[in-house]
Protein backbone atom coordinates (compact mmCIF):
# COMPACT_ATOMS: atom_id res chain seq x y z
CA UNK A 1 0.00 0.00 0.00
CA UNK A 2 1.31 3.69 -0.98
CA UNK A 3 0.30 6.35 1.19
CA UNK A 4 0.15 9.70 -1.04
CA UNK A 5 2.62 12.24 -0.25
CA UNK A 6 1.90 15.66 1.20
CA UNK A 7 3.93 18.62 0.07
CA UNK A 8 3.86 21.46 2.68
CA UNK A 9 2.31 24.84 0.67
CA UNK A 10 2.38 26.70 3.55
CA UNK A 11 5.53 26.83 5.78
CA UNK A 12 6.70 29.53 8.36
CA UNK A 13 9.62 29.54 10.90
CA UNK A 14 10.00 32.74 13.47
CA UNK A 15 12.73 33.14 15.36
CA UNK A 16 13.54 35.90 18.32
CA UNK A 17 17.46 37.09 18.50
CA UNK A 18 19.78 39.71 19.69
CA UNK A 19 22.55 40.19 18.12
CA UNK A 20 25.75 42.78 18.43
CA UNK A 21 27.67 41.16 15.29
CA UNK A 22 26.45 42.52 12.08
CA UNK A 23 27.51 38.89 10.54
CA UNK A 24 26.14 35.63 12.05
CA UNK A 25 23.53 32.54 11.20
CA UNK A 26 20.59 32.68 12.76
CA UNK A 27 19.10 29.46 11.52
CA UNK A 28 19.83 26.65 9.28
CA UNK A 29 18.58 23.25 8.37
CA UNK A 30 19.42 21.57 5.14
CA UNK A 31 20.30 18.04 3.54
CA UNK A 32 23.31 16.69 2.65
CA UNK A 33 22.00 14.77 0.04
CA UNK A 34 19.67 16.62 -2.00
CA UNK A 35 21.16 19.96 -1.39
CA UNK A 36 17.99 21.65 -0.27
CA UNK A 37 18.08 24.28 2.90
CA UNK A 38 16.59 27.03 4.33
CA UNK A 39 18.30 29.85 5.96
CA UNK A 40 18.38 32.96 8.08
CA UNK A 41 21.29 35.23 8.68
CA UNK A 42 22.51 38.50 9.06
CA UNK A 43 24.74 39.72 6.96
CA UNK A 44 25.84 43.33 7.74
CA UNK A 45 23.06 43.73 9.74
CA UNK A 46 20.19 42.89 7.65
CA UNK A 47 18.32 39.77 8.24
CA UNK A 48 18.80 37.29 4.95
CA UNK A 49 16.26 34.62 4.40
CA UNK A 50 17.77 32.21 2.05
CA UNK A 51 15.98 28.79 1.11
CA UNK A 52 16.94 26.10 -2.00
CA UNK A 53 14.46 23.70 -2.43
CA UNK A 54 15.72 21.82 -5.08
CA UNK A 55 15.13 21.36 -9.27
CA UNK A 56 16.78 24.82 -9.57
CA UNK A 57 14.58 26.73 -7.26
CA UNK A 58 16.03 28.81 -5.35
CA UNK A 59 15.18 32.49 -3.65
CA UNK A 60 16.67 35.06 -1.25
CA UNK A 61 14.99 38.03 0.36
CA UNK A 62 17.28 40.98 2.35
CA UNK A 63 15.41 42.81 5.09
CA UNK A 64 16.00 46.74 4.62
CA UNK A 65 16.58 47.85 8.03
CA UNK A 66 19.72 46.42 9.86
CA UNK A 67 19.50 44.74 13.41
CA UNK A 68 22.83 44.51 14.83
CA UNK A 69 21.56 47.01 17.81
CA UNK A 70 21.94 44.59 20.67
CA UNK A 71 17.84 44.66 20.87
CA UNK A 72 15.48 42.10 21.26
CA UNK A 73 14.36 41.28 17.61
CA UNK A 74 11.66 38.56 16.05
CA UNK A 75 11.93 37.25 12.30
CA UNK A 76 9.27 35.45 10.77
CA UNK A 77 10.00 33.69 7.26
CA UNK A 78 6.86 32.55 5.35
CA UNK A 79 6.73 29.95 1.98
CA UNK A 80 3.41 29.92 0.78
CA UNK A 81 3.15 28.19 -2.78
CA UNK A 82 6.17 29.90 -4.85
CA UNK A 83 6.28 32.89 -2.94
CA UNK A 84 7.83 33.63 -0.23
CA UNK A 85 7.71 36.25 2.49
CA UNK A 86 10.16 38.00 5.50
CA UNK A 87 8.71 40.00 7.97
CA UNK A 88 10.95 41.78 11.08
CA UNK A 89 9.39 42.97 14.31
CA UNK A 90 11.71 45.76 15.88
CA UNK A 91 10.74 45.20 19.30
CA UNK A 92 9.33 41.41 20.26
CA UNK A 93 7.30 41.67 23.45
CA UNK A 94 7.02 37.80 25.20
CA UNK A 95 5.53 39.38 28.29
CA UNK A 96 2.79 41.34 27.34
CA UNK A 97 -0.35 41.42 30.30
CA UNK A 98 -4.03 41.75 28.56
CA UNK A 99 -6.38 42.51 31.28
CA UNK A 100 -10.15 41.79 30.10
CA UNK A 101 -12.87 43.22 32.11
CA UNK A 102 -15.54 40.92 32.59
CA UNK A 103 -19.28 42.19 31.54
CA UNK A 104 -20.64 39.41 33.59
Amino acid sequence: MELATFERTVSSLTVIFNAYSPNGLLYFRGSETTGDFIALQLKEGHVVFKINLGGGSQAELTSKGSYSDGREHAVKAIRSGGEIHLQVINQFFSNIKVFLNDPC
